[in-house]
This record gives C-alpha cells, structure tokens and sequence, in this order.
C-alpha cells in the first residue's frame, strides 16, 4: 500500500511526518508533499532533493511549524 499513490495521500493528510515512509518517487510528487507540509512543515525533510530546495514549498513548510 505504501506505493499507493492515494494512500499515501490520505496518510500524509492525517501526519505529514508520515511521508518519511513513502518509497522515493512519491516523495518526488509535488501534491503529496505539499500536502504533508500542510500538516506538518517538517516533513519538508522527507521530500525529494528537488522540492526541498521549492522556493514556494520551503515557505509552506515555514509557516507550518
């Protein structure tokens, strides 16, 4: 269930930290991660290289702290 796309969603929705578990490439999807900071902007950690250095993500994550 892990690399399901949906799944990850709804669990990122409910725990942003929860994106730590989620494989590589959904790490990488912009909406999964924007939506896991929405709940938790540290999980801007877990996101792939290139979200994390997102200009507009690292603000969400900011003001989700």
């Amino acid at each position: 269930m892990r690399a399901d796309r949906e799944f990850v969603l709804a669990a990122v929705s409910r725990g942003g930290s929860l994106l730590e578990y989620a494989p590589p490439l959904l790490q990488e999807d912009r909406e999964v991660c924007m939506t896991a900071v929405l709940h938790d902007g540290r999980a801007l950690e877990f996101a792939g290289p290139e979200l994390r250095d997102d200009k507009a993500l690292v603000l969400m994550a900011v003001n989700f702290l």
